[in-house]
């Protein structure tokens, strides 16, 4: 005789709630052994990242979902620290651009590798099938929102 174990579906705001509680304690993980207190949120290092792909702070803005005066004054925060460098566009003299430095870039590096050995050790609980479902799952559900095209919530219409 086989008894079958019915499991009820978990609610949204269930899910949703542990998927706050999983970013925030990898992100408390790592600020807590980042090396300096260059970086004091999880949103310097973000924005760290975007720089190095993106260079004006209007594009990191509509990438990250951010109203551009909140990138402002974190890229100030990160120019002050020494993370970040501004300069004139030279193909368009009205707009800045801003990049890494070495030392943002090298905390970028160390930022970057305590995110991943700290989100590798909570996927670590899971079974290979585990974490292909939930991988698996994660891209169905952003499959609506590509890469590069997230809307900004904060954008004047």
């Amino acid at each position: 005789m086989h008894f079958a174990i019915i499991v009820e579906p978990m609610e949204a705001w269930k899910i949703l709630t542990l998927i706050w509680r999983l970013l925030r304690s990898v992100e408390h993980e790592v600020l807590l052994h980042l090396p300096g207190k260059e970086l004091t949120t999880p949103l310097d290092l973000m924005l760290l990242a975007q720089i190095a792909e993106l260079r004006h702070p209007g594009e990191v803005a509509q990438k990250m979902g951010l109203p551009p005066s909140t990138v402002s004054q974190i890229l100030k925060r990160l120019e002050q620290r020494g993370l970040v460098a501004r300069a004139l566009d030279p193909q368009d003299l009205r707009r800045h651009v801003f990049t890494l430095t070495p030392s943002g870039l090298r905390c970028l590096e160390e930022g970057k590798r305590l995110l991943e050995a700290a989100m590798e050790d909570r996927l670590s609980h899971l079974s290979g099938p585990q974490r292909e479902l939930f991988s698996q799952s994660l891209l169905a559900m952003t499959r609506d929102t590509p890469q590069g095209d997230e809307r900004n919530l904060y954008a004047q219409p």
